[in-house]
């Protein structure tokens, strides 16, 4: 047998409340019957909870096995109601389960309804283990998060995502010394400062907020909303001629039918810099119904629908400028500034349908979120450039087009794609209040229509339309898409009013 004396210090309200932990039989999980003299059961159970909290209070050893509590269960019918010993660890009508540390004393189950009166009769005692310990305030001593005490939540996480990088052709390129002019920075002859790879598929940080409220007291029917916002990542390069002597810009030159390179860099002929730069950023909301789908003692499952949105933008930008050096050269003291952007706007506009899942023992606790979005991406990509043309001597001159924009692919491209965005997330939480959780969980969140830099550049290059056109117009505007995937960990603090 086990014995447990309490310490002399607690208070005598410790005293009772420790009392109604260990007041537990070697047998309680037997099934116990209904009492053939209900007013004589019950005085003898109260006579020996009074004897047993007398003699902790005294210093005395106290035997498992003393009754719990009472436990009347009522029938709208009956006008006396049938009053049973339970024992902790004992299963009641209403198929609860009071687990030792859990509150079970004085709990009235009206007949047919539980704590969750939600559920069709289920109830919350069962794996919730007093919720920690902590004061629900409703006087239950239940799970408040699923049984209807409380009517706002919420969360506010960190994230800690990866997105699917965007792969981008050779934009700027440095040739080894040696190499002779006409092949500096071109493909094959050069090694690739910015491009010939994948951008931003590093670590990027975000917040995402959440915020439900239940809109009937059985917590069976509520609304919940959703936002999150990624950092504007980056991914850059500057470089002048004084640190890469021979510096170009490749494309292939459709003219000449091969691959050719604007010069920004040759030793005693040409002196230049560039600046290259990749920017992609992600947010999105969304707008749900929260319906009650299934649940049991610890656990619930809900159907989600509503409104979805999702935006992504996307952008490379490329300055650079040259100077004619070559005293030899009729271009000498001339110098050329250019850039060239793309633009890319990703908007999504779609409903979704779902199911959010719950689940908890004593302080932890388990949710995932499962759907998919169906709708609309509005697909704006700008394409945009210029070149302003600085003699010697004279005034400058401004014309439309950098180097891979021209007249050709210059101006506002829009689509519009059918696109589905599955989403999953699975989160762990650990309960520091009743109203208080910290959690970590991941995302997986996927669009399978996006149009990106990559689906915006065209590297072949006709320069003869800024003049008298020889040959096919190009570079022109490809009118492709790609997809996109965002996933990683959150980190998160819960909170329940």
């Amino acid at each position: 047998m086990t014995t447990i004396k309490p310490r002399t210090s607690c208070s005598r309200v410790a005293v009772c409340s420790l009392a109604l932990l260990i007041l537990a039989g070697s047998d309680t999980f037997a099934q116990r019957q209904l009492a053939p003299n209900a007013s004589t059961a019950n005085r003898s159970a109260a006579s020996t909870v009074r004897q047993n909290f007398a003699r902790l209070q005294s210093g005395e050893s106290v035997q498992r096995g003393a009754p719990a509590a009472q436990i009347h269960q009522r029938t709208p019918t009956v006008a006396n109601p049938v009053q049973q010993t339970a024992y902790f660890g004992d299963t009641n009508a209403m198929g609860d389960t009071f687990i030792e540390g859990s509150a079970a004393s004085n709990v009235s189950l009206p007949a047919g309804g539980g704590l969750m009166s939600g559920c069709g009769g289920a109830g919350c005692a069962s794996g919730c283990s007093d919720c920690c310990g902590f004061d629900d305030g409703c006087g239950l001593g239940t799970c408040g998060s699923m049984c209807g005490c409380l009517g706002l939540y919420g969360s506010v996480e960190y994230l800690m995502w990866w997105e699917k990088g965007d792969f981008l052709p050779p934009l700027v390129a440095s040739s080894p010394d040696g190499t002779s002019s006409e092949n500096t920075g071109v493909v094959g002859f050069s090694n690739a400062l910015f491009g010939d790879e994948t951008f931003n598929n590093d670590l990027i940080n975000g917040f995402r907020v959440t915020l439900g409220t239940w809109v009937n007291g059985n917590n069976n029917l509520g609304v919940i909303g959703r936002y999150f916002n990624t950092e504007d990542a980056e991914a850059s390069f500057s470089g002048d001629s004084n640190r890469f002597p021979r510096l170009g810009r490749p494309f292939f030159n459709t003219f000449t039918n091969e691959e050719d390179s604007l010069l920004l860099g040759f030793p005693d002929e040409i002196t230049g810099d560039v600046t290259a730069t990749f920017r992609s950023q992600a947010r999105g909301a969304e707008a749900n119904i929260r319906k009650l789908y299934t649940c049991g003692g610890n656990y619930r499952v809900d159907v989600v629908y509503g409104y979805r949105y999702m935006g992504i933008d996307e952008s490379v930008r490329i300055d650079n400028t040259l100077r004619f050096i070559d005293p030899q050269s009729i271009q000498v003291g001339t110098s050329i500034e250019q850039f060239d952007l793309f633009d890319i706007e990703n908007e999504f506009h779609g409903g979704e349908l779902g199911f959010m899942g719950h689940s908890i023992q004593g302080c932890w606790a388990i949710d995932f979120i499962a759907k998919v979005a169906l709708g609309n991406t509005t697909q704006r990509t700008s394409i945009s450039g210029q070149s302003i043309t600085t003699p010697a001597t004279g005034s400058a001159l401004t014309t439309q087009g950098g180097l891979l924009t021209q007249p050709s692919n210059i101006g506002m491209h829009e689509d519009n794609q059918f696109t589905v965005i599955p989403e999953f997330t699975a989160t762990a939480s650990y309960a520091l209040t009743y109203n208080l959780d910290l959690s970590i969980g991941y995302t997986f969140l996927y669009v399978n229509h996006v149009a990106r830099p990559s689906n915006a550049i065209d590297r072949s290059v006709n320069l003869t339309q800024q003049t008298a056109l020889d040959g096919e117009l190009r570079p022109v505007f490809p009118g492709t898409d790609s997809d996109y995937l965002l996933q990683g960990i959150n980190f998160g603090l819960n909170f329940r009013y």
